[in-house]
């Protein structure tokens, strides 16, 4: 007795759902994507402030080599330290630049906001994600349940299914036996 690969996918799923994508478990990833957005985009503002402070320090360095030029000073290499010095500031003021461009200062307001709108896209996506993209799911479900498959037996009219996601909880679940056509060899998720 065979079960069509389509209804061990459903049953699987539904389990899945149920079981794993729990708003308890969801809500639980999305604070963490959250918090790691939040720790980037502090990081990104600690970096700026070292950009900040680097270009003080080379403003001060050009400055003094201007006043050492002014006061008449060995001309040819205070030029080139100029020169050099002034290269430096327009590097850092570049990444800075480009560093302020990449950073989304956000407020907790923005944060809630962002917050639901992950958990919705979250919830609604998963479906489409695991009947579409049916390579990308095997792979999510393969990370999910440690590389292990998730084992069919025969049980009365069906299949129980039983697999420990690494999530912590115990999947269990029953798919509906159909006929196979002959020669039909399921290849069931991991």
């Amino acid at each position: 007795m065979l079960i069509p690969m389509e209804a061990a996918n459903s049953a699987v799923l539904a389990v899945v759902e149920q079981e794993v994508l729990h708003p308890n478990v969801t809500d639980v990833v999305v604070k963490k994507a959250i918090g790691k957005f939040r720790a980037s985009q502090q990081d990104k503002q600690r970096k700026i402030q070292q950009y900040d402070e680097r270009l003080k320090l080379l403003e001060t360095e050009v400055g003094r080599l201007v006043d050492a030029i002014s006061a008449g000073g060995d001309i040819p290499p205070l030029v080139e330290a100029l020169k050099a010095s002034t290269e430096r500031q327009a590097a850092v003021s570049h990444d800075r630049a480009e560093l302020s461009r990449e950073q989304n200062l956000l407020t907790e307001g923005d944060y809630s906001e962002l917050e639901a709108e992950i958990r919705t896209h979250f919830r609604q996506s998963w479906v489409a994600l695991m009947t579409r993209q049916v390579a990308q799911a095997r792979q999510i479900l393969t990370k999910l349940f440690n590389g292990e498959r998730v084992p069919f037996s025969p049980a009365g009219s069906g299949y129980e299914f039983k697999g420990m996601a690494s999530v912590g909880k115990l999947l269990i679940g029953r798919a509906k036996v159909l006929v196979s056509p002959t020669g039909f060899e399921p290849v069931l998720l991991p």
